[in-house]
């Protein structure tokens, strides 16, 4: 291996070298690579973040995928690409046409199942490497210790660093099973923020023996368990930093990354883009900060101005001597040594006649189990399960998610209604809010359809805190002498807004950002469990002043 990197390492330009440094974004919005052809062909970028699949099946991803090599392969020094995704959820979280949707990490980590875990972590590797995939951006091996945590929540195993050790560990030993690169993040721990770094920058005041006893240990174990790359977080700790963010901060990336942890492996940064990073740094300055303190591959924005200008700054500062060739050649040599590792430099076209092959009855028969297991039935006044019956109606009522990244609000209510009729035989009124924070008028909507019910499932959804509006929603559904059982679409903290809900039950099926949702599997588990099916989760964090972590009811199968 090591003979075959260093003989193309010889015969790389500079302009090449620099391109292996940068992750472009491959948005497969057509079913050309129109979007990518120019990084490729004339930025020499190494390896793509796939998005936008949601249109596309398997065999239409494998093409594209191969597409995407042979471009690669006729550029420059001819170098294969990798290719990856945040697979958080399976590669259905983007592509939801040719993969198999398995639930967020927090909801496995309330099944209580670690080899589960590894087995998701298997499949998805599996299914991923099918479709010409080599990389996944997980596991999130932050701990979740901030309940108003806006930007990670679900996306965590939970709140015990034991907990997520073994989680994580499970999950990187699956991807490596499945030949997949693994990447924990978001480096050294994104679990305290109170700001979304998509948004802002976050500043978190972790001492380092807070650091030491919470928020490593899942990135330590992670790489103990082969996990081959790790993502930067763009937040601040003043304990290691006060004045960089991790992502660009030499004392995190090198000095505590690097020297005292020991990782060989590659360094990636979080999508530059992000406000905490944008609107704090020029994009080119950005780059080369980031290289400067330790990463190996930048990932910059959405578009191919920012993606074109980070190549362009990273270039200029190799040519003016500020990144040494010796520095560039490390982080090459990674990238090299990954795609060598992974089998890329021989093989890096996907078979497409068996594209997607790779899922199977029993992966969606994995992800249905986890599913079911993983609701967690909180709080329970005698009210539940509500019985099969025809002849009562049920209100299923929730918001509409605004979309961060652009476009029109999200409603799964009605996804969420029609699972209610299929548990429960009978008739379903949905109604949804306009957005996230119900007006009293709506609310009064709501609550004339709710007295005219025979009982109410009210779906809340919280980015961190709780909208007032919506906990105003379900205690005005209470006061209606209707059976009210109240459900966390997202965190499971939402019932220290209305703690005297007739039953509450968590779900953890949505992330910060709803439009992620591929499956109406989580919504389906949790109206089974409503209608009867028992409930076995334990929850994985504790809600303050309610509820310990591993909580948990649970009532026969009738």
């Amino acid at each position: 291996m090591a003979e075959g990197v260093d003989e193309e390492m010889s015969r790389m330009a500079l302009s090449e070298k620099i391109g292996q440094m940068v992750m472009a974004v491959s948005v497969a919005n057509n079913p050309d690579v129109s979007d990518v052809k120019r990084l490729i062909t004339e930025g020499k970028v190494g390896s793509l973040i796939a998005t936008g699949h949601r249109h596309l099946d398997a065999p239409a991803i494998a093409r594209r995928n191969n597409a995407l090599q042979r471009l690669a392969l006729e550029a420059g020094a001819g170098i294969p690409l990798l290719i990856g995704g945040d697979f958080e959820q399976g590669l259905a979280s983007i592509m939801p046409l040719a993969a198999t949707a398995f639930p967020q990490q927090m909801a496995v980590a309330a099944t209580g199942d670690v080899h589960a875990a590894e087995e998701a972590a298997l499949a998805i590797g599996r299914e991923a490497r099918s479709l010409g995939f080599h990389w996944t951006f997980a596991p999130t091996a932050d701990v979740q210790v901030n309940p108003a945590n806006p930007v990670i929540g679900v996306r965590s195993f939970g709140e015990a660093p034991a907990m997520v050790v073994d989680f994580t560990s499970a999950q990187v030993r699956g991807y490596s099973r499945a030949g997949v690169l693994s990447t924990p993040k978001h480096f050294p721990g994104h679990g305290d923020a109170g700001v979304d770094s998509h948004r802002g920058l976050p500043v978190v005041h972790e001492s380092l023996q807070e650091l030491q006893r919470v928020h490593l240990p899942p990135f330590e174990a992670a790489f103990e368990a082969g996990a081959g790359a790790v993502m930067t977080a763009h937040i601040v700790i003043p304990a290691l930093d006060n004045a960089l963010p991790a992502t660009l901060s030499h004392p995190v990336l090198t000095g505590l990354l690097r020297q005292r942890l020991g990782f060989g492996g590659i360094v990636i940064t979080d999508m530059m883009d992000m406000k905490a990073i944008s609107a704090n740094w020029p994009v080119e300055e950005a780059a080369v900060l980031a290289v400067e303190a330790g990463a190996d591959i930048v990932m910059p924005g959405q578009t191919t101005e920012e993606q074109v200008r980070t190549v362009q700054g990273l270039r200029a500062a190799a040519e003016s001597g500020r990144l040494a060739g010796e520095r560039i050649d490390r982080s090459v040599r990674r990238v090299l040594e990954a795609k060598a590792a992974l089998g890329v430099l021989e093989a890096p076209f996907v078979d497409e006649s068996a594209a997607g092959s790779a899922r199977s009855p029993a992966h969606e028969a994995l992800a249905r189990d986890l599913f079911r297991q993983s609701i967690v039935l909180v709080r329970n006044d005698g009210i539940l399960p509500f019985n099969r019956d025809v002849s009562r109606s049920t209100l299923v009522a929730g918001v509409s998610m605004v979309n961060l990244f652009g476009g029109p609000t999200v409603s799964h209510v009605e996804t969420a209604a029609e699972a209610a009729r299929k548990a429960s035989g009978g008739p379903v009124i949905p109604w949804t809010a306009a957005g996230e924070d119900p007006t009293d008028q709506e609310i009064a909507e709501a609550v004339a359809l709710g007295r005219a019910a025979g009982r109410i499932i009210v779906l809340t959804y919280a980015r961190g805190v709780l909208p007032s509006g919506q906990a105003r929603l379900v205690n005005s559904l209470r006061v209606t002498g209707m059976p009210v059982v109240a459900v966390a679409t997202s965190t499971p903290y939402d019932i220290a807004s209305y703690p005297s809900a007739n039953a509450y039950v968590a779900g953890f099926v949505h992330s910060f950002a709803p439009t992620h949702l591929a499956t109406p599997l989580g919504l389906e588990a949790v109206m089974e469990v409503i209608f009867g099916a028992r409930p076995s989760g334990r929850l994985p964090v504790s809600i303050p002043g309610l509820y310990d972590a591993g909580h948990g009811l649970t009532y026969d199968v009738r």
